[in-house]
């Protein structure tokens, strides 16, 4: 049959699976069926946050209170040779890729398998998820990646500096970062990772660079680690492997370009943990840095918050591990309020991330520790602040912060009248209008320079308000 023939059948074939794919997942929804029935494996034991043998020793405890996903790779049992299945979904992988539709932004997506035994049955030659003519038969292949004893990890374009050019390699390259930064590793081990080309990335290209690039990236923290790979990537075609079906099935349901897509990966829970959809670019960086007795910046930690996904994500467990650290340690813990404080400070507040943030200092405050004043001052302040955001009227430690402002004018005059400020935002939610002027009296006569400009207005405009609230307009 001639090329552009068998081209023709082919999308019409396609096409014609898409429709009935579509009219089944309608019939099920008008019948309350579920659209998808995979679901994941149970959770698995508890892994050390950092595989191998990091250069420093946190003082967190490395096995986390909480199980793995049970796909995470963490959660594998460590052995000597793997093989691990790249293929990707989506077509923008430039600098606007950030721009485009779900369906259509890059994404990277791995699966690794041990050598041998195989965890999984060969499917058939040239399997394709976009080829079947039922979302079953999908669900099926999906599934048996969730049952069997394998680890799933994707990133997706945005998690990658900004670069000009195709950056689809780059996505290759983190993928495999990440893979031997989490894969259990405790003796020689050799990993060869099969990448399905794209475009013009064919089977004919040397990665040999790439491969010392990755062992010497992962040498900086994890020089044992490193050690003791035998690294080799190579590009294969869409038919040269009998697995590259399941990793296939994971980056057509990741495209969420269906509902019964959507459907199968919320039920697989693999978002988060697996695929990491959230996590910014310089995470790979923060958590080499952390493994070297880095500690994170609190710039980053404030933009990490936002982006985990439960205890068990990476993220997360980064978070968690800082989090130990921070409540043995009130030094730490206190840099990571200050972040906090100077982002209220700087203008517009993200109310999310701010509450995100109030409860993660709330959790892990160190006990048994003499806070200093300044520094309660500054974590009342920040309660505050997100307790007026979400419209509470009473709070327990008002007193408190009354109390503590005033004897610390002369130590910074700045933060005071801020936690004055939001102290007369909170006696004024509630009606208490002469309380929340007297919140404020403090700093008549002043001069501008002891609150500054910024604060000095917002004072001004307070008492004005307070005046017309109480209906004395010509003050």
């Amino acid at each position: 049959m001639p090329w552009g023939e068998s081209q023709i059948n082919q999308t019409i074939k396609r096409a014609h699976n898409n429709y009935s794919k579509r009219l089944a997942s309608k019939k099920a929804e008008w019948a309350g069926k579920p659209l998808s029935n995979v679901k994941p494996r149970s959770s698995a034991a508890l892994s050390p946050t950092f595989g191998g043998k990091p250069l420093a020793k946190r003082r967190g405890i490395e096995e986390p209170p909480f199980g793995l996903h049970g796909s995470d790779v963490r959660a594998l049992t460590p052995g000597t040779a793997w093989t691990i299945l790249i293929d990707e979904t989506g077509s923008e992988f430039g600098a606007n890729a950030v721009q485009v539709s779900e369906s259509r932004k890059g994404k990277f997506i791995g699966v690794v398998v041990p050598s041998s035994p195989p965890a999984l049955n060969p499917l058939p030659k040239g399997w394709h998820a976009v080829d079947c003519e039922s979302d079953n038969e999908i669900d099926i292949v999906f599934q048996a990646v969730l049952d069997a004893e394998v680890g799933v990890l994707g990133v997706e374009v945005s998690s990658l500096p900004l670069t000009v050019n195709e950056r689809w390699m780059d996505g290759v390259g983190l993928l495999i970062d990440w893979m031997l930064r989490l894969l259990p590793v405790t003796g020689p081990t050799k990993i060869e990772v099969l990448v399905e080309n794209r475009g013009e990335f064919t089977r004919g290209q040397q990665w040999q660079l790439v491969e010392r690039e990755c062992i010497r990236r992962l040498a900086i923290s994890f020089p044992s680690v490193a050690a003791w790979i035998d690294l080799q990537i190579r590009v294969i075609g869409k038919n040269d492997s009998p697995m590259n079906g399941y990793v296939d099935a994971i980056a057509y349901t990741w495209a969420k370009t269906s509902q019964v897509s959507k459907e199968r990966l919320k039920r697989s829970r693999l978002s988060g943990p697996c695929l990491l959809d959230i996590a910014p670019r310089d995470l790979l960086t923060a958590w080499d840095a952390y493994a070297q007795g880095v500690n994170l910046p609190s710039s980053l930690w404030w933009e990490l918050l936002p982006t985990t996904s439960g205890p068990s994500s990476l993220v997360g467990t980064l978070l968690w591990t800082l989090g130990v650290e921070c409540h043995e340690d009130a030094s730490i813990w206190s840099k990571y309020l200050a972040e906090t404080r100077a982002r209220m400070a700087g203008g517009g507040v993200d109310l999310a991330r701010l509450g995100i943030a109030i409860d993660w200092l709330e959790k892990w405050i160190p006990n048994d520790v003499a806070i200093p004043p300044m520094m309660r001052l500054c974590w009342l302040t920040a309660k505050l602040a997100h307790s007026n955001h979400v419209g509470e009227t009473q709070t327990a430690w008002e007193k408190e912060l009354f109390a503590l402002s005033a004897p610390l004018i002369e130590e910074n005059a700045t933060l005071v009248c801020c936690a004055d400020l939001h102290l007369a935002v909170s006696r004024t939610n509630r009606y208490d209008f002469e309380g929340a002027t007297a919140s404020l009296e403090k700093w008549n006569g002043l001069p501008i320079a002891a609150p500054g400009l910024q604060y000095w207005g917002q004072l001004k405009s307070s008492f004005g308000q307070h005046a017309a609230f109480q209906g004395r307009y010509k003050e």
